[in-house]
C-alpha cells in the first residue's frame, strides 16, 4: 500500500483505467470467440449454397443454349426436307448447310433419323454412340412435338451430352436430330474447383452413371438435381478446407480485436491526458495568449491608421455605407471627383445622389439585385458631379460581415473611366467605318464581277457554241486559243473574289457526299494533256481506302488544282506527282494531299512568304510566268476553314513539295446518275422563258437550250416576264438578277404568288454575281437553283439532271391538260357517302374561308412565324376531317408537325400541298352544284 500512496492521483486514475480495460478485452474476447465459431460455420454453409447455385446456374444456361440452337437447326427447311424425302438422297449437301448454320464456336457432331429410326446423315463415329440409341430415338419419336431428352455419355474418362431433339413438320414429328456436345467439367467448372477444395461431378441414373467414389469423412457431398432429364450435379466440399478457413477467420479475428484494445488503451490515456493534464496547461497558454493579443491589438491599431490614410489619399473615389445604404464616410477622392463635400453627402444614398436620367436602368436594377442579396458586384455605370455635369465610373461594391456573420457595411470603391469609355467609343466609330468600307469593297467586287461575268459569259458561250460548228484546223486552234484565254482570265476573277469571301470571313463551306476518286479522275483528264504537251509526266498516286468522304468537294478540288497549276506552270521538264493519303488524328480523318515537282523551286528565304497575298516567289516571276500571287495565299486559307493546314519543302533547282491537310468524314454511298442528258430525259418541245436584259447573253442561254430539246422565249425583264407566264405556262424560267424596271427575285416573289401551276414552274436563277449573299437572297425569293456566269455545259447538264422529277410531273401536266382542259397535278380525295347533304355545310365554309386561310398561311410561312403557322394548320386539319378529305387532312397535320419543331416545308411539298388544296376545291363546287 506504501508504494501506491507515493504515486499521483493522475497516475492512479490511468492505471484503473488500464486495468478495467484489460479485463473487459479477455471477457470479450471469449464471447467474441464463442459467437464467431458459429457465424463463421453459417458463413461458410451460406457461401457453399451459392457456389452451388451458381454452377447449377452456368451448367442449366450451357444446356438451354445448346438446346435452343440446335432446336431452332432442326427446324431448318433443309433439315425437314431431308427426314420427308423418299428416296433417301445424299446427305453432303446438307452436311455442308448444318455445319454452316452451327453458331457455336466448336461445332457438334449431329446425326438425323427418319421417322423410321433409319439415319439419313451421320456424322459420329459408331463407337460414340450410347447404348440403346434406337431405343431413346424411338421414344422421341413417339412423344410429344416439344419433347427433347439429354442423355450423359462417359466413355474412355470422357465426358459428353447427347442431346436428342424432334424434328417437326406440320404439327407432327417426321424424325429426330442427336447431337453429340463435347463438355469438358474440369475446364467448365475452372473457377470453382480450382484450389482442389471442391469437387463437382455428373450422375445420370437412368444412363447407368453414379456418382464418383468418395470419402465422406474428408468431404461433404451435395446433390443438386438439374431438371434435365434425370441429371444431377455432385458437388463436395473438403472438411479440412472449411477447419482451414475457419481457424484463419478466427485468427484474423482475434489480431483485430487485439489491435482494437491497443488502440483502445491508447484512447483511454489520451483522455486522462485532457482530463488531468491539459487544465493546468490550458492556464498556462491563456497567459501567453492574453500577451499576445494585446501585442496583436496594438499592430491593428497600427495597421488601421495606415490603411485610414492610404483611404483618404488614394486617387480613387471611396465610400462606406451602414447595413442599410446610408453614406458613413468618404474620402477626399469622393469630394474631388463628385464637387460634394463629406458633410453633404453623409446618410444620404449614393445611387439617388450621384445617378440620373441617362443612367442605365438595368445596371441600376443589378446593383440593387446585389446589395438586396448581400453581394458584391463590379459594373460601370453613369453617375452625375454636383453641377449636373456625367461622368463614367467604374464601381466595385464589397459587403463587410462581422464575425457572426452580420451585416455591417458596405465599401465602394469608384474609378472614373469618362476618358477611357470615350476612347472605347472612338474605336467603335472607327471599327464601325472598317466595316462599312469593307462592305462597300465587297459591294464593288460583287458589281465588278457581275460586269466583267456579263461580257465573259458572252465570249465563253459564244466560243463554246463555234466549237459545235464546222471548223477548220487553223480555226479551232484559234478557238481554243481563245476559250483558254477566257477561262485563265475566269480563273483570276474567281481567285480575286476568293480571297475578298475569306478576307471577309464570309466564306461558306457546303459538305457533300462525293467520291474521291472521280474528282481525282477528272484532274487527271484535265491536266494530262496539259503535260504532255509541255513534256513532263503526270503522275497521280490515290493510296485514300475510304470509297467515298463527307466534305465541300468544290473547295477540295480547288485546293488540289490551285497546287497542280502552280506546280505545271514552275516545272519545264520531269514530272509533277499527285499523292492522296487519308490519316487519323485523335480519331478525326484528315485528307493528305502532296504534289511534288521537278521544277525550279524556292529559296529558303522565301518559302514563308509565298503563302501571303499577291506574292510570289521572286519579284520577275510574275513577268515570266504570270499569275495574281493568290493562289497559294487560297490554299492555305481554305485547308485552315477546313481544319488543315499547308506545308511546303523546296530547293533551288530541285523542285518543291506541298503538303495539304483537310479534316472531312466518311461518306456514304450515293446513287448518282451521270449518263448525258440527252440520253436520259426527253425535253422536247418543254417551253422555257428566259429572262435577260442583255441580248447577247439571251441569245447564248437560248442556244444552249434548244440545243437540248427547249422550246424558249426571251424577255428583257421582271415585269415582261410576269406579262409572258400570264399568258402562257412555263416548265421553267431562267432569271437573271440585275434587269431594269423589276429584278429577277423581285419577279420571282411575284410568280411564287400566282395561281398554280405558273407558281409552280421551275425558276433557276441565272446570275454573275458570285457572292453567297446574292445567292440565299435569290434562294430565298423562290428560285430554285442557280447557275453562275459565265454557262458551262456541264452545269447546265447537271442541273437538269437533278430536276429530272419537275419535268417529268410538268409533262404528265401539260399531257393531262391537253386531254381533259384541267390540270390534274396530285390526286384529290374521294366523296363516298351515303348522305351527301350532311357535307354540304363543311363543304360551303371550307370554300368561304380557303382563300384568305392559303395567304394567311403563306404570309405566316414568309416571316417564319411558326405559331401562325401551327394555327392556320390546326384550321385546316379541323376542316380536312370534317370533309373526311384524308390527303388534306394528313398534309395539314405534317404542317402542325413542322411548326412544333419550328421547321419549314419543302417548296416542292408546299407546292404540292397548294394543289392538292385546289383540287378539293373544284371538286367541292361541282359537288354543291350537282346538289
Amino acid at each position: 500500500m506504501r508504494p501506491l500512496k507515493t504515486i499521483s492521483t493522475r497516475k492512479l486514475f490511468i492505471l484503473y483505467i488500464s486495468l478495467s480495460a484489460l479485463l473487459l478485452g479477455a471477457v470479450g474476447s471469449f464471447v467474441v470467440h464463442q459467437q464467431s465459431v458459429q457465424v463463421v460455420a453459417k458463413i461458410q454453409e451460406e457461401t457453399t449454397q451459392i457456389e452451388l447455385q451458381t454452377a447449377k446456374r452456368y451448367l442449366l444456361q450451357y444446356l438451354n443454349d445448346r438446346e435452343i440452337a440446335y432446336r431452332r437447326l432442326s427446324a431448318l427447311p433443309e433439315v425437314v426436307q431431308a427426314v420427308t424425302q423418299t428416296p433417301i438422297r445424299s446427305s453432303s449437301k446438307l452436311q455442308i448447310k448444318l455445319e454452316q448454320a452451327q453458331i457455336f464456336a466448336k461445332k457438334a457432331q449431329l446425326t438425323i433419323y427418319n421417322r423410321y429410326s433409319q439415319p439419313i446423315m451421320v456424322q459420329m463415329a459408331p463407337d460414340n454412340y450410347p447404348p440403346q440409341q434406337l431405343k431413346v430415338v424411338g421414344r422421341i419419336l413417339t412423344g410429344a412435338p416439344g419433347d427433347s431428352l439429354i442423355q450423359l455419355v462417359q466413355k474412355n474418362q470422357h465426358e459428353y451430352f447427347m442431346l436428342y431433339l424432334p424434328i417437326v413438320a406440320h404439327a407432327q414429328i417426321e424424325g429426330v436430330m442427336v447431337v453429340k456436345l463435347d463438355f469438358d467439367l474440369a475446364y467448365f467448372f475452372s473457377t470453382i474447383i480450382s484450389n482442389h477444395n471442391r469437387r463437382i461431378s455428373l450422375s445420370q441414373p437412368s444412363a447407368g452413371i453414379e456418382m464418383f467414389p468418395i470419402d465422406n469423412n474428408r468431404w461433404r457431398v451435395y446433390e443438386v438435381p438439374l431438371g434435365y432429364s434425370d441429371l444431377v450435379m455432385n458437388y463436395a466440399v473438403s472438411t479440412q478446407a472449411q477447419i482451414t478457413q475457419r481457424d484463419n477467420l478466427l485468427y484474423r479475428l482475434g489480431g483485430m480485436l487485439g489491435l482494437s484494445l491497443i488502440l483502445s488503451l491508447f484512447l483511454i490515456y489520451l483522455l486522462g491526458q485532457r482530463l488531468l493534464v491539459r487544465p493546468f496547461q490550458e492556464l498556462a497558454n491563456n497567459r501567453e495568449q492574453l500577451a499576445r493579443h494585446s501585442r496583436l491589438l496594438i499592430e491593428r491599431e497600427t495597421m488601421a491608421k495606415r490603411l485610414a490614410q492610404v483611404a483618404q489619399h488614394a486617387h480613387d473615389a471611396i465610400v462606406i455605407t451602414d447595413s442599410n445604404g446610408a453614406i458613413t464616410w468618404v474620402n477626399s477622392a469622393f469630394s474631388v471627383l463628385t464637387g460634394y463635400h463629406s458633410d453633404e453627402v453623409l446618410g444620404s444614398s449614393p445611387g439617388i445622389l450621384l445617378q440620373g436620367p441617362d443612367s442605365d436602368v438595368q445596371t441600376r436594377q443589378r446593383i440593387g439585385d446585389a446589395l438586396a442579396k448581400r453581394q458584391g458586384i463590379r459594373t460601370e455605370v453613369l453617375n452625375y458631379k454636383k453641377d449636373g455635369q456625367s461622368y463614367w465610373v467604374d464601381i466595385d461594391i464589397t459587403p463587410v460581415f462581422n464575425p457572426q456573420g452580420e451585416l455591417e457595411s458596405y465599401i465602394a470603391v469608384q474609378r472614373d473611366i469618362s476618358e477611357q469609355r470615350h476612347l472605347e467609343e472612338s474605336l467603335r466609330q472607327a471599327l464601325r467605318h472598317a466595316k462599312e468600307a469593307n462592305n462597300s469593297k465587297l459591294r464593288f467586287l460583287a458589281r465588278m464581277s457581275h460586269e466583267i461575268r456579263t461580257p465573259m459569259n458572252g465570249v465563253l458561250g459564244l466560243t463554246q457554241l463555234l466549237e459545235q460548228t464546222p471548223l477548220t484546223p487553223l480555226q479551232r486552234s484559234y478557238l481554243d486559243d481563245l476559250y483558254s484565254s477566257g477561262q485563265h482570265m475566269m480563273a483570276l476573277l474567281n481567285d480575286i473574289l476568293d480571297f475578298s469571301k475569306i478576307d471577309a470571313q464570309r466564306l461558306q463551306l457546303e459538305p457533300t457526299q462525293f467520291s474521291l476518286t472521280e474528282v481525282l479522275q477528272g484532274i487527271r483528264s484535265t491536266y494530262s494533256a496539259l503535260s504532255k504537251q509541255k513534256g513532263i509526266n503526270f503522275i497521280l498516286d490515290n493510296c485514300v481506302k475510304q470509297p467515298h468522304l463527307f466534305a465541300d468537294r468544290d473547295r477540295i478540288r480547288q485546293v488540289i488544282l490551285n497546287l497542280i497549276s502552280n506546280a505545271m506552270k514552275f516545272t519545264h521538264d520531269g514530272y509533277v506527282k499527285i499523292i492522296a493519303k487519308e490519316s487519323y488524328y485523335q480519331k478525326q480523318l484528315y485528307l493528305i494531299i502532296r504534289v511534288e515537282d521537278s521544277g525550279i523551286g524556292i529559296a529558303n528565304e522565301r518559302q514563308a512568304h509565298i503563302f501571303n497575298a499577291f506574292t510570289q516567289a521572286e519579284s520577275s516571276t510574275t513577268r515570266l510566268y504570270g499569275g495574281s500571287g493568290l493562289g497559294l495565299a487560297i490554299v492555305r486559307q481554305l485547308c485552315q476553314a477546313m481544319g488543315g493546314d499547308v506545308r511546303v519543302r523546296s530547293k533551288i533547282g530541285q523542285g518543291s513539295r506541298f503538303t495539304a491537310t483537310m479534316q472531312v468524314d466518311i461518306g456514304q454511298a450515293e446513287s448518282l446518275e451521270r449518263a448525258p442528258v440527252a440520253h436520259r430525259l426527253k425535253m422536247a418541245n418543254l417551253p422555257l422563258l428566259i429572262a435577260e436584259d442583255n441580248r447577247t447573253n439571251g441569245m447564248i442561254i437560248r442556244a444552249f437550250f434548244e440545243k437540248r430539246g427547249f422550246q424558249s422565249k426571251i424577255v428583257l425583264d421582271g415585269a415582261q416576264a410576269i406579262e409572258a407566264i400570264a399568258a402562257q405556262s412555263y416548265s421553267i424560267i431562267l432569271m437573271d438578277n440585275h434587269m431594269p424596271q423589276m429584278s429577277g427575285i423581285a419577279a420571282t416573289r411575284h410568280i411564287r404568288r400566282m395561281k398554280a401551276p405558273d407558281c409552280f414552274s421551275l425558276i433557276i436563277g441565272c446570275t454573275a454575281d458570285a457572292y453567297s449573299d446574292t445567292r440565299s437572297e435569290m434562294l430565298a425569293a423562290g428560285i430554285n437553283d442557280i447557275l453562275t456566269k459565265p454557262l458551262q455545259n456541264e452545269a447546265i447538264d447537271t442541273l437538269l439532271i437533278a430536276h429530272q422529277p419537275h419535268f417529268r410531273r410538268w409533262q404528265l401536266w401539260y399531257e393531262q391538260s391537253i386531254h381533259t382542259g384541267l390540270p390534274s397535278w396530285v390526286e384529290a380525295p374521294h366523296w363516298i357517302d351515303e348522305t351527301p347533304h350532311q357535307l354540304q355545310i363543311h363543304a360551303q365554309q371550307f370554300l368561304d374561308q380557303q382563300p384568305y386561310l392559303w395567304e394567311q398561311l403563306n404570309a405566316q410561312l414568309n416571316t417564319h412565324n411558326y405559331e401562325g403557322i401551327h394555327e392556320r394548320a390546326t384550321m385546316l386539319y379541323q376542316h380536312a376531317k370534317a370533309l373526311r378529305a384524308n390527303e388534306l387532312e394528313q398534309g395539314a397535320l405534317h404542317l402542325q408537325t413542322l411548326s412544333q419543331k419550328q421547321q419549314l416545308p419543302e417548296l416542292i411539298w408546299l407546292g404540292e400541298f397548294q394543289h392538292l388544296m385546289q383540287d378539293v376545291d373544284q371538286k367541292l363546287r361541282c359537288f354543291i352544284a350537282q346538289l
